[in-house]
């Protein structure tokens, strides 16, 4: 179980990522979504963290988990991966994998792994502009044919592991129009929240401090309904989109209202072989769902460019083992 010393501080440092990474949106001219996948595929990796203008650096965050003796360890991997011409029709350079392992050692029943397929979106400018944002901007409409054949797929593997990355400009960087409007709908949403255990206490100080880590600019959401503008990311927060860093945490388990398995779909992912399989690139996997299929073309962009894997672990491979009623 994670300590409210270690939540905050994981946050923090996913935040710093957040928030290096959604800058892109808001340059002279904007990056479209390839070169921000790149940008936080260089935020997560370990090497390339020293070179990023992160505010909290994995170097840090560590040394911070240390000092404190808690038993939170975190590793970030980034794997890259290069396929055969056969397979390169198949290849998104623009969506990655996400697996995140939380790794118990004090309690092994706790541990799990989950598997991620992240399809990126970029919220457009308003007309005419290159980096000014309102509330009505929007996103590329996605494809009903490829929505269907995700459905198709994600039938056949057993587990719902799609999800949709939405890159948007931080609402601390608009205008405060924009701003107090963002602010409203978030508020909205959490209306109803009871702010109990340490997820939920945390989020309580985020809200009451000024949304640092909720009003984000990095959001995840289910495929459908998916938002279509930029008012949809935050009318839903919590109840349909997420900010990345705290859907990574909500993997960990004890975060009470906040718990992931409240969701009726992150079980079929837990530990799916098949589906860490198709995250990691693995093209015998593809062939075979193919042949099951009976779909020899597949036309459907699945295979990630690099796949991330976030490791949290509580303890080491040599600590006691607890055994708690």
């Amino acid at each position: 179980m994670l300590s409210p010393y270690a939540t905050h501080l994981l946050l923090k440092h996913f935040n710093s990522i957040d928030e290096a990474v959604s800058a892109k949106l808001l340059y002279k001219r904007p990056r479209d979504e390839e070169d921000i996948t790149k940008s936080l595929i260089d935020a997560l990796d370990e090497e390339c963290q020293e070179q990023e203008s992160l505010g909290y650096r994995i170097g840090e965050l560590r040394e911070d988990l240390a000092k404190n003796g808690d038993p939170t360890y975190i590793d970030l991997a980034i794997d890259t991966h290069v396929y055969s011409k056969q397979w390169e029709r198949y290849v998104s350079q623009s969506d990655l994998g996400l697996v995140v392992k939380y790794q118990n050692y004090y309690e092994p029943m706790l541990s799990n792994t989950w598997s991620w397929l992240l399809q990126a979106k970029r919220l457009f400018p308003a007309k005419g502009t290159n980096n000014v944002y309102d509330s009505d901007c929007k996103f590329e409409s996605f494809d009903k044919q490829q929505h269907e054949r995700i459905k198709r797929l994600q039938e056949f593997v057993d587990a719902d592991f799609f999800r949709c990355l939405f890159y948007c400009p931080r609402p601390e960087k608009l205008d405060d129009v924009v701003r107090q409007e963002l602010s409203y709908l978030r508020s909205a949403s959490l209306r109803g929240e009871i702010f109990d255990f340490t997820y939920g206490l945390e989020l309580r100080d985020d809200l009451r401090s000024g949304s640092a880590t909720v009003a984000a600019g990095i959001f995840v959401s289910e495929v459908e309904p998916c938002p279509k503008k930029f008012a949809d990311i935050h009318s839903h927060i919590f109840h349909g989109t997420t900010p990345l860093s705290w859907f990574i945490l909500q993997h960990l388990p004890g975060s009470g209202r906040h718990h992931p398995y409240e969701d009726k779909h992150w079980p079929s992912n837990r530990n799916n072989d098949i589906a860490e399989r198709l995250v990691r690139g693995d093209t015998e996997v593809i062939q075979e769902i193919m042949t099951r299929l009976e779909d020899k073309e597949m036309n459907l962009s699945i295979l990630p460019s690099a796949t991330i894997t976030v490791t949290i672990s509580q303890g080491t491979e040599n600590v006691r083992r607890l055994d708690r009623p």
